[in-house]
C-alpha cells in the first residue's frame, strides 16, 4: 500500500514543471528555449513560455520585450509574453486560447531592452482535439481501485496461509 501512495506522489512530482521543451536555439545574442503546456497541447488554453538567456554565459535575460504570434491558415493570434504571467519568474509566458486542432506556427519576437536588433524564434506546435470528459483521467480513477484489489488479494492469501498453518 505504501508503494502505491509513494508511486502516486512521485508521479505528481514528475509533472511539476508543467511543460515540455519544444525548441532550443541560439540566435543572435540569445539562447532561447520554448516550452509548451499542457503536453500534448489540446484545443483550449495553451501556455507557451520561453527561457531567454545570453548566448555566451547563459545568464537569464529578464528585461527583454517578447511578443508572440500564432498562425494557422487565416487564424492569427497575437499577445505579449511577460514574466508576470509565468510561475517561474525566469520564464516569459503567455496563455493563449486555441480554438482549432491543427499545426500552428509560432513566432516569438524578442527585442532587447538595450534597443538592439530584434530576434525571431519560429517553430510549429501541434494542437490536438480536446479530450472527452472523464476519459482524460481514466487511469487516475482506476488506479486506487486496482491498489485496493491487490491489497485485498494479498490479505486473503495471507489469511489462507495462516489458517492452513494453524
Amino acid at each position: 500500500m505504501r508503494f502505491c501512495v509513494l508511486w502516486l506522489v512521485s508521479a505528481a512530482l514528475l509533472f511539476a514543471d508543467g511543460g515540455m521543451v519544444l525548441q532550443h536555439t541560439e540566435t543572435g545574442p540569445f539562447a532561447v528555449t520554448v516550452f509548451e503546456s499542457p503536453v500534448p497541447a489540446r484545443v483550449g488554453m495553451v501556455d507557451l513560455s520561453i527561457l531567454l538567456q545570453t548566448s555566451g554565459t547563459l545568464e537569464p535575460v529578464l528585461d527583454a520585450r517578447v511578443d508572440l504570434e500564432l498562425t494557422h491558415g487565416d487564424s492569427r493570434l497575437r499577445t505579449r509574453v511577460t514574466r508576470q504571467q509565468a510561475q517561474n519568474r525566469m520564464l516569459y509566458a503567455a496563455s493563449v486560447q486555441i480554438g482549432a486542432a491543427a499545426v500552428w506556427h509560432y513566432n516569438f519576437r524578442v527585442t532587447p531592452a538595450s534597443g538592439g536588433t530584434p530576434v525571431t524564434v519560429e517553430g510549429d506546435i501541434t494542437v490536438s482535439p480536446g479530450e472527452a470528459g472523464l476519459d482524460a483521467y481514466r487511469i487516475y480513477l482506476v488506479l486506487p481501485f486496482l491498489c485496493l484489489a491487490v491489497f485485498a488479494l494479498h490479505q486473503r492469501l495471507k489469511w489462507r496461509t495462516a489458517r492452513k498453518a494453524g
